[in-house]
């Protein structure tokens, strides 16, 4: 194997600025340390082993650099000295502070803990909490973590135990931190981007119908709708059902292009669910331009499912103020577990009540007015075969009343042939991907208030809709002015902070 020599040098000249020269003498001491895993690298043996630590050697050095790079920067976006940072600032025509000397941050970062020294200012009026002007400006959430680490944090937590994101952020960014911090740092972005997401979500669905009325079939677009509960564990209350809703948007063969989710936590007759729901159908039909979508509600027949049908039908389009004509579906397979009872309670448990059952299914689903074939068919047997008594009659009027008050929501065969979905598949998913997969993993208790923090960075998630979101929250946050000026002669002036854009 060949020898060879490198030599890294990094200056800066003397007109050159402090931050210069320290980013200088940063480089050059990371340079050195990578050249340096290089050459130890190639000059013993090749093998698995050591390609193995050699990456990870590159990755921690890395890091470390990065690291370095960003500590440097940031301690030099203040003046070095106090002599030379402003006086006096105002964040309005009242509120005044006065500068004070630095005081330590310990910023975790995606490259590890930087340490920082920046400037306190003190608020002249009496009980005022006092500010850091660094803090504001760079966006430090929580009071510890920097931006990009805490996008990375709520990212996480929408799929990850706390446990487990722990684990994530020691391995991967150097970075330790309680329990306490964690679900400070995921509600604080939590609260900051929900301005933001109703638009997102109204967006996403214009791109969808957009995308729908672009596509090849015979059928009108669809705008599917849904909403199911699901038992979650509560903290000192046991479980309760949560709540969750789907908009989707189907092309012209049926097709699902994209889903939008959303999730609450248990609350009472829902309302939270509701208002937001409705509000989302509201945005995405005023966004809309275009000609108007089908509109249709698929679930199952619960107290809330069936509530919001009534709410459904009343609402009126809010631009043109018409009434919506919104198509109510019964789902498919939750009607069929009522026709598979009341086989049962007509002919017993065994083949025959499944072969019944079986024949049903086929007529419900493929056969004009097949709802109505299945209740004569079931009105006959109880006559042919003698009357039932006891549980058995019990079950048999429970089902046959709860699909006689459905029949105009059961028309499968038409649904079909319109190219209407027919089944709540994608809302019962949403139950599981939404809840189940987060919410209800071994011993875990959650709170209202901190569940609904998780499960609106997860329903963001599951749509796509998270650095969408995020960003526009970024954008969104107040800058303060970083220009200080100072007199010709006399003390520096007094500087208001306020919103760059």
């Amino acid at each position: 194997m060949c020898q060879f020599t490198i030599t890294v040098s990094v200056s800066a000249t003397e007109k050159d600025s402090p931050l210069a020269h320290a980013l200088g003498t940063v480089l050059e001491a990371g340079v050195q340390r990578l050249v340096s895993c290089v050459v130890r690298f190639l000059s013993q043996g090749i093998s698995p082993r050591a390609m193995f630590a050699f990456e990870e050697s590159l990755r921690e050095i890395g890091r470390e650099l990065l690291r370095a790079l960003e500590e440097c920067v940031l301690q030099h976006v203040e003046p070095a000295e106090r002599d030379a940072a402003p006086a006096r600032i105002r964040t309005s025509m009242v509120d005044e502070y006065r500068c004070r000397p630095k005081s330590k941050l310990s910023l975790a970062t995606l490259f590890g803990v930087v340490t920082v020294y920046r400037f306190l200012y003190e608020s002249l009026l009496e009980g005022e909490p006092s500010m850091f002007p660094l803090d504001s400006w760079t966006g430090v959430e929580a009071g510890h973590v920097s931006p990009a680490l805490a996008e990375k944090i709520a990212r996480l937590a929408a799929d990850n135990t706390q446990g487990e994101l722990r684990k994530t952020l020691e391995h991967e960014h150097g970075v330790k931190l309680s329990v306490d911090r964690l679900r400070t740092v995921v509600a604080g972005v939590s609260q900051r981007i929900a301005p933001f997401v109703l638009e997102a979500r109204v967006q996403r669905l214009v791109q969808l119908l957009e995308a729908a009325f672009s596509s090849r079939g015979k059928h009108p677009p669809t705008l599917a709708i849904g909403r199911d509960g699901c038992d979650i564990p509560i903290r000192d209350e046991k479980y309760k059902v949560a709540s969750a809703a789907t908009v989707s948007v189907l092309d012209r063969r049926g097709k699902r292009l994209g889903t939008v989710y959303l999730g609450q936590m248990p609350q009472e007759n829902q309302v939270s669910l509701t208002a937001e729901l409705s509000e989302l159908l509201q945005g995405a039909l005023a966004a809309w331009s275009g000609p108007p979508p089908r509109l249709a509600y698929i679930t199952d027949s619960g107290y809330q499912e069936t509530h919001y049908w009534s709410i459904l039908r009343k609402m009126r389009h809010p631009v043109t103020q018409e009434r919506l004509a919104w198509e109510r579906i019964v789902d498919f397979y939750h009607v069929c577990q009522y026709v598979n009872r009341l086989g049962v309670a007509l002919f017993g448990e065994g083949r025959e009540a499944t072969r019944w059952f079986r024949k049903m299914r086929r007529l419900l689903r493929d056969e004009p007015r097949g709802a109505y074939r299945v209740l004569s068919s079931a009105s006959a047997l109880q006559t042919t075969r003698g009357p039932l008594h006891g549980r058995q009659l019990e079950e048999y009027e429970d089902c046959f009343r709860y699909l006689s008050k459905r029949l105009r929501f059961t028309d499968y065969f038409n649904y079909r042939r319109r190219g209407l979905p027919i089944g709540s598949g994608v809302t019962e998913a949403a139950c599981k991907i939404v809840f189940t997969q987060r919410f209800k993993r071994s011993g875990m208790t959650w709170k209202r208030d901190s569940g609904q923090h998780v499960l609106l960075l997860r329903t963001l998630t599951l749509s796509g809709l998270w650095p969408t979101v995020y960003q526009a929250s970024l954008a969104d946050a107040s800058q303060p002015e970083k220009t200080f000026t100072q007199r010709a002669n006399g003390p520096l002036t007094h500087v208001v902070l306020h919103n760059a854009a």
